[in-house]
Parts: structure tokens; C-alpha cells; sequence
């Protein structure tokens, strides 16, 4: 009959067998995103071909390999300043290779900063295979290469784009002589990762999170213990969210500065657009690292926010300006940044309401050129 028992459980067979076979993709799906292979493909995008060398800048540069942990030599380029007052070294992005980046070696040895730009194993010329697991120890080969190579390895700072941004936290953790620290494009695994996937894409966001090597940027920052950090990040960066840098600016403690540029992207735009400014800013920041010299850029004292309703918040920030024309920028969490410009030298309250939570207040000043710079390529 109709309706009958045998029927009922033909019903529940054809439910169940689409169910099934829906887990099993799903499970299988599971598996080859918790392989570390998987990741290294999925996430990393090397480039082996090196298209250009510093010297298309007119920069000295040194060829050099330096060993990992792993045992496998690491390629990169030594560019030495002719009167150093210390040495940087740069973890670099994660498409392409170091070739992108010969402009900071053109700036900052100018400034008298050496510079150690080098590849990740995979990378450029660098042996081995692509490495999720591998990018912290290769950042500390470096470090250590460096601190072989400079007259004076007390005054070696680390500094990150973008991928190289937790990288270079979790070095300077592990490298207390590290003198300073500079983010560029800084983002937090997990948050770009929830960020670039969607509601859609939660669980498989999830499953990757936590099945990365473990990097934490957030501890790591916190571990800084008074030393200088510098963060530079774009208001249309639509790579690395601006909240995720927000997030880790404020886990960091004093002394700390975070510079949002207006109208700037992801890399390369920062350098690109502000070859005047950038450069002379990081130098300005490095000799305050090295040498002791005053930084002229304002101090949040303290901030509060309160919630109106209807999405919008009351900020409230005591700033100290040394100097006159600071932008006050509030990062929030729609990845936005509210201005509050041409804040007068000293100290002053400023009240504003933003759209959305808040997630840290800070202020930048930035700096004159000298002269104005065109594109050294």
C-alpha cells in the first residue's frame, strides 16, 4: 500500500545516501586542507626568476646564502651602507621574490641603513621547497646572518611586508637584540583568513586557522618589552585588512606608532606613492632606535569609547603633539579610518563620532621631504 512501512524506508534510504556522500566530500575536503602541502600551495605564491638586482639603482650589493635550521641556503643580497648607523633586514611579501623590493635597499642605504634582503626557502634563488612551517626559522636565519655581517649586531632591526609582517613579530620575540621593529601591511593569519573567505567559507577558514603552523603575532607583539615599533598601512589596503593591523597596534605597548596612509593600497603603493615621505620617516624612526634621537611624532595618552547606538560610537583621545598637522586616526572594525586632521602642537582632547566599534586611536605627522623624489626606476 501506499505510504507503507517499505516505502518510508526507501524515503529515508534516498535521504540518507545524498547525506552520506555529502559528509564523506566534506570530510575529504577536511583532510587535503590539513595538509601542510596543501597549505603551502594554497597560501604561498613564489616566484623562482630574478628579474633585476639593486644594482639597477645604482646600490652595492653583495650576493649572499646563509643555511636554515633545515639545512637549506637561503638567497639573498647584502647591501651595505658606505657610514651604517645600523642594519635592517627586510621578510618580504609573499608573491614574487626579493627583486620587488630593491627600492627600500635604494632608501634606506641612503639613510645609512644596511640592508639584508633575502628569499624564503622556495623563493627567488633560495633552495627547497615553499614552507608555511619554515618562515619563522628562515626569518631567523637572516636575523642571525646579519648580526654576523654588521661592525655593531645591537643595532639590527626586522621588518615585515605584509606575509613578512608575523614573521617578523615572532623574530624579534625570539631575537631580544632586535633593536626596533617596522610592519608594513600588517595583518593576523586568522583574521585575513575569516576576512577573505566569508560566512561561506567559515569552516574551511576555520580548519586552515588552526591547522597553521603556530604563529601568533598578537603574543608575540606584546613581547617587545619597550623596544621602538613602526607601523605603516594603507586606508585602501583591500589585501590585509586595516582592523587586523588595528588589532595588533594595540596589543603593543609604548613606544609605538601606527602611520595610515590616505588613499594609499596594499604593496608596493606605500613606498610608490610616498617616496619622499616614507623613506625619510623610517630613517627618522631607525636613528631614533639607534641612536637615541627624538622621534617628533605624537603619543596617545589614553582613549575611551562609548557606544550611541544605531552603529555609531563616541571616541574620546588625550593626544600629546610635539608638532603641529597630526592626523588622529581611529581604526575600526568595518575597516575604516576616521580623521581628525591639523591637530595643533601639545597636548589636546579630541572628541569625535565614528561608524562602527573602534579598535584603536592613533596619530602620525607626516614628514616634509627634503625634496621631492620621482621614481628612481
Amino acid at each position: 500500500m501506499p505510504g507503507g512501512p517499505a516505502s518510508g524506508k526507501k524515503k529515508a534510504s534516498a535521504i540518507r545516501k545524498p547525506l552520506l556522500r555529502l559528509a564523506l566530500f566534506l570530510l575529504l575536503v577536511c583532510f587535503v586542507l590539513t595538509t601542510e602541502a596543501c597549505h603551502n600551495r594554497l597560501l604561498l605564491f613564489p616566484r623562482k626568476a630574478i628579474r633585476k638586482t639593486p644594482a639597477v639603482l645604482n646600490v652595492a650589493f653583495e650576493n649572499v646564502t646563509f643555511a636554515n635550521a633545515r639545512g637549506k641556503q637561503l638567497a639573498g643580497w647584502y647591501c651595505p651602507a658606505k657610514e651604517p648607523i645600523g642594519a635592517i633586514v627586510l621578510n618580504h611579501g609573499n608573491a614574487g621574490n626579493i627583486d620587488l623590493y630593491i627600492d627600500y635597499a635604494h632608501h634606506f642605504t641612503r639613510g645609512g641603513i644596511s640592508v639584508l634582503l633575502y628569499d624564503y626557502q622556495g623563493f627567488g634563488n633560495s633552495e627547497g621547497s615553499r614552507s608555511l612551517s619554515q618562515l619563522v626559522g628562515d626569518g631567523l636565519a637572516a636575523f642571525d646572518y646579519l648580526a654576523s655581517r654588521t661592525a655593531d649586531p645591537d643595532k639590527i632591526a626586522v621588518m615585515g611586508v605584509s606575509l613578512g609582517t608575523p614573521v617578523s613579530c615572532a623574530v624579534a620575540r625570539q631575537r631580544p637584540s632586535a633593536k626596533a621593529l617596522i610592519l608594513e601591511g600588517a595583518f593576523l593569519p586568522e583574521t585575513e583568513l575569516y576576512w577573505r573567505m566569508g560566512i561561506l567559507g567559515t569552516p574551511v577558514a576555520f580548519i586552515i586557522a588552526k591547522t597553521l603552523p603556530f604563529i601568533d603575532p598578537e603574543q608575540d607583539i606584546k613581547a617587545l618589552d619597550g623596544r621602538p615599533l613602526l607601523m605603516i598601512h594603507g586606508d585602501k589596503d583591500r589585501v590585509t585588512p586595516l582592523f587586523g593591523a588595528g588589532k595588533l597596534y594595540e596589543k603593543a605597548q609604548p613606544p609605538k606608532w601606527l602611520w595610515v596612509m590616505e588613499g594609499v593600497g596594499h604593496f608596493s603603493e606605500p613606498m610608490l606613492y610616498k617616496q619622499g615621505s616614507y623613506p625619510k620617516a623610517v630613517v627618522e624612526f631607525l636613528r631614533h632606535a639607534f641612536l637615541d634621537e627624538p622621534f617628533d611624532q605624537p603619543r596617545i595618552d589614553k582613549w575611551t569609547s562609548t557606544k550611541l547606538g544605531g552603529g555609531k560610537w563616541r571616541v574620546s583621545a588625550d593626544i600629546h603633539a610635539p608638532r603641529g598637522h597630526a592626523s588622529l586616526v581611529v581604526t575600526t572594525a568595518a575597516n575604516t579610518a576616521v580623521r581628525k586632521k591639523k591637530l595643533p602642537a601639545g597636548s589636546s582632547n579630541v572628541t569625535l563620532e565614528v561608524e562602527g566599534r573602534p579598535i584603536t586611536v592613533s596619530a602620525f605627522v607626516e614628514p616634509q621631504p627634503h625634496a621631492r623624489e620621482s621614481n628612481p626606476r
